[in-house]
């Protein structure tokens, strides 16, 4: 380290910056692959979570989803749409 009433030149500060900057865009790397690998390990956390009923295409979200495309194409009510979806968001939580 350099003492406290040495002058730095320039030069030296300008190459200390960079090796800094480098440093730090070495961290930024590692940080990003780390969100990256958290962001697949929640995806995959997530398709195990939501369970699949056997016989039925899909987990609860995508019956949910199927029944408001029947919903708003008239073949079923609102009301019976409302009471499967809280039936199928019951089993989630």
């Amino acid at each position: 380290m350099n003492e406290p009433n040495k002058h730095v030149s320039s030069d030296e500060l300008r190459q200390t910056l960079r090796e800094v900057g480098v440093e730090i865009g070495k961290l930024l790397d590692q940080a990003l692959n780390l969100a990256k690998d958290s962001a697949g390990e929640a995806k995959t956390w997530a398709s195990k979570t939501v369970a699949r009923e056997p016989g039925v295409q899909g987990g609860p979200i995508d019956q949910i989803e199927r029944l408001g495309e029947l919903r708003d194409k008239g073949f079923i009510t609102d009301a019976e749409f409302q009471a499967k979806k809280a039936e199928l968001l019951a089993k989630i939580a």
